[in-house]
């Protein structure tokens, strides 16, 4: 049996990661075969050129080695007072499919997955990757864009899609890093979605909140 860890979009900072994989060291994760430490906003310095800044997903081994990352391809944008805004990020350029025993990997964020007017799932039908590994952060009843573009990539390929979603939610910034990481130290169930072809779709819906997370806390 295979077992990952993935946790939901702008929910795990970079001091936050750290713990991550000081927690994947210390071995008492049950040996998970992949982990993918939610994603967050960073800053990226290259030589002789401007810094950039991006909302970035890592896919990490059980040792917490970093195997790809994902740079967020199709930033949020909203209405804020009546005006447009978009997510202050350098919007990502590739797409990176990883090579496993058991099949291609990618990693998208959020409406990387199922944006269909930026032609994201014509994207993902095309690459056709076994698995598709999905940080959210979204509060739209039922996360039907998800369930759409999941059912859609399942019927094209055979893709698997897992999303983990956030819903916003401003207390999250005073969670401790042992909170979150407690909240990822047991089993989720996800809500699982079966379409014409059979295919599982397996959906995450963590909710994180001010307190420690106690059993019954995090629902799917």
């Amino acid at each position: 049996m295979w077992r990952l860890l993935l946790a939901p979009e702008l929910t795990v900072t970079e001091s936050l990661r750290h713990e991550f994989v000081d927690w994947l060291h210390e071995g008492s994760n049950g040996r998970l075969w992949l982990v993918v430490p939610g994603s967050f906003h960073e800053p990226r310095q290259r030589q002789g050129r401007a810094a950039t800044h991006h909302n970035t997903a890592r896919l990490m081994d059980t040792d917490g080695r970093e195997l790809t990352r994902h740079d967020k391809l199709v930033p949020y944008r909203w209405e804020d007072r009546g005006s447009p805004a978009t997510e202050a990020i350098d919007a990502g350029s590739e797409v990176v499919l990883l090579e496993t025993e058991v099949g291609h990997i990618a990693v998208a964020i959020c409406l990387d997955h199922c944006e269909e007017g930026a032609g994201m799932v014509s994207l993902w039908e095309w690459a056709s990757p076994d698995l598709v590994l999905v940080p959210a952060m979204d509060g739209s009843p039922g996360l039907s864009a998800y369930d759409r573009a999941a059912a859609r990539l399942a019927r094209a390929s055979g893709c698997c899609s897992v999303v983990a979603n956030q819903p916003p939610e401003p207390a999250l910034a005073e969670a401790s890093p042992r909170a979150l990481l407690r909240a990822f130290d047991r089993p989720l169930t996800p809500v699982l979605r079966t379409n014409a072809n059979g295919c599982d779709i397996a959906i995450y819906d963590v909710a994180l909140g001010r307190s420690n997370p106690t059993p019954g806390q995090n629902e799917p």
